[in-house]
């Protein structure tokens, strides 16, 4: 189904890696992007790799890390956006 409603961005993400250890670390690599309304690129690319401690040796503790290393990706494209013009 095609959209109707214009585009302001759109960001791609490739994630090439995402996983973690119980009681270890939660490891996220890939890139992400900017792209303008019109598919046009309004931001560089940025390769990334975020780490994060999963602290306790549980299930729970493993998700809330992998929670905070996705919220770190998302705290960086939001940043990304916030200093492209009006």
């Amino acid at each position: 189904m095609a959209r109707r409603d214009p585009l302001d961005y759109r960001v791609e993400l490739d994630i090439q890696r995402f996983d973690g250890n119980l009681g270890g670390d939660v490891s996220l690599d890939g890139w992400w992007r900017l792209l303008g309304g019109t598919e046009r690129p309004c931001s560089g690319q940025s390769g990334r790799a975020i780490s994060e401690s999963a602290g306790g040796g549980d299930y729970e503790s493993l998700v809330l890390a992998e929670s905070r290393t996705l919220e770190k990706l998302s705290r960086e494209v939001a940043e990304a956006i916030k200093t492209l013009p009006k």
